[in-house]
């Protein structure tokens, strides 16, 4: 086991891709189960980290100033075996460390033709990382979150004890949950079931199910078992161009009412005006973008899908669909491909909107250091995916900041990101981002629906939860991890 002092040597370990930074006096690297449990031991205050790919501060080591404690961090990279895919009653399994990356994860699959459904933007993610804040990925619109993928995990609770949990042996009743251990969670009244909010459980639901999202608070993520799906047969990528927002959330409005059989879309990704001119500026600069055309003249709009089906025959019939209903006469308004290359280079213009809105978090930073990624991960009905957008863009124009609105809009799951560009626009999009998640609670949405909670998404959970139901999380946190050794300042 390394336990190493803190040095500058190792100061890109107190940041993740939020920009939040913090500090701490030793870094422990384990390789093994029993490295762990005796860092356990140790008189210490822990933030567990993958690869640092979060987005909300949950791998800065950062407390909530209530603990005396030494800071240490617990980087799992050193844990990333991956074991060989297994068949039980046709179904596939695999699984892996919680340090293995889901790249490397996915280029073990492909060999079997097969994939892990979850797919987050950044596939240098870890899968413990991509449990961690239960994500969803690109294709959440076909395959929902992380945990619905995962059939069992393997962690140490804070005490070290070792809990080996499969699904669909504990569950949540009224009054709590057995354990594998043979103790007993108890926790009680559940609330009704609503947005998967961590350390917030529901009558019925499996145990793992709590343990999705929970960012390291309640135990350390050894391995996972993760059911995976053959590749679909007939697949495509298309990027359809609009000249204005009003014709591309038009367009998907009329995805929605195409018929079932032929195929189905995986996944549906809104770009605003700002997300494509981020583009068009990444292009310049990252030689990955050089083989995509330039977006065509007068574009100001995209959305991205994802479309399969059974059979070339059947695809073939869908994408005459998906054409006839974007009415896009102009051949250069509408990419699209069967080629797997094709499919990453479609991606990677989704990916590199994120790696643009950080770099000018980070540039903006340089400035101020008290400037820190603002992002809000909103959810609402997914028939008012309008209105909400226009509720988005008028906080944007409000607050005289500059931002992003992309993501899922089938979902009516988008995501806002602010650019300020120095403390005082900063201070102006927080206070527009909290004016605008009460909106959101009003109108029965949610303003913090994915890429997890961490440090930075703290106040608005504490909005959209009930007194009793802070109190249940406390329960839960307290349960297990009594001293609070663990993920300190995340969620709670």
């Amino acid at each position: 086991m390394r336990i190493m002092k803190w040095n500058e040597r190792y100061k890109e370990y107190l940041t993740d891709e939020s920009g939040l930074r913090g500090a701490c006096e030793e870094i422990i690297f384990p390789s093994s189960s029993d490295e762990l449990r005796d860092c356990l031991k140790l008189d210490l205050q822990f933030t567990i980290q993958g690869s640092r790919t979060g987005i909300m501060g949950g791998a800065s080591p950062m407390g909530d100033g209530s603990d005396s404690r030494k800071a240490a961090i617990l980087n799992l990279s050193r844990l990333q075996n991956i074991a060989e895919v297994t068949i039980q009653n046709n179904i596939s399994y695999i699984r892996a460390d919680a340090g293995a990356a889901l790249e490397d994860i996915q280029a073990r699959l492909r060999k079997k033709h097969l994939f892990f459904p979850v797919e987050p933007t950044e596939n240098t993610a870890t899968i413990g990382g991509a449990f961690a804040c239960n994500a969803k990925g690109l294709t959440s619109l076909k395959y929902g979150s992380c945990n619905d993928h995962v059939e069992g995990i393997e962690l140490l609770t804070a005490d070290g004890n070792l809990l080996t949990i499969p699904r669909g042996n504990y569950f949540f009743e009224e009054d709590g949950c057995p354990l594998p251990d043979g103790g007993f969670l108890s926790c009680h009244p559940l609330p009704c079931k609503k947005e998967r909010i961590p350390l917030l459980p529901y009558k019925g639901m499996d145990l793992i199910d709590l343990f999705a999202g929970s960012e390291g608070t309640l135990g350390i993520l050894l391995s996972l078992n993760l059911r995976v799906i053959p590749i679909p047969p007939a697949c495509w990528s298309l990027i359809f161009f609009f000249s204005d927002e009003k014709e591309a959330l038009a367009f998907a409005g009329k995805l929605k009412t195409l018929p079932a059989g032929a195929g189905e879309i995986l996944c549906a990704e809104f770009f605003d005006p700002l997300s494509l001119s981020l583009f068009r500026e990444a292009k310049e600069e990252q030689t990955s973008l050089a083989p995509l055309p330039d977006p065509p003249s007068g574009a100001t709009c995209a959305i991205l899908l994802e479309a399969a089906s059974h059979s070339e025959e059947a695809m073939e019939e869908f994408l005459f669909s998906l054409l006839e209903i974007s009415e896009q006469s102009d051949e250069e308004r509408t990419w699209a491909s069967d080629s797997a290359i094709d499919k990453e280079r479609f991606r990677s213009m989704r990916h590199c909107v994120p790696e643009k809105i950080n770099q000018h978090i980070h540039a903006a930073q340089n400035k101020d250091p008290r400037i820190h990624k603002l992002a809000l991960d909103l959810s609402g009905p997914p028939d008012q995916y309008e209105d909400y957008y226009d509720l988005y863009q008028k906080t944007l124009c409000e607050c005289e900041v500059r931002g992003t609105i992309c993501g899922h809009i089938l979902e009516n799951r988008l995501h806002v990101n602010f650019l300020p560009k120095d403390y005082g626009e900063f201070e102006r999009a927080a206070d527009a981002a909290s004016r605008l998640s009460d909106e959101i609670i009003k109108l029965g949405g949610c303003p913090c629906a994915e890429n997890g909670i961490g440090k930075i998404k703290r106040p608005l959970l504490k909005k959209y939860l009930t007194a009793k139901e802070q109190a249940l999380q406390q329960t839960i946190k307290d349960f297990f991890d009594p001293h609070h050794k663990l993920g300190a300042g995340n969620i709670l």
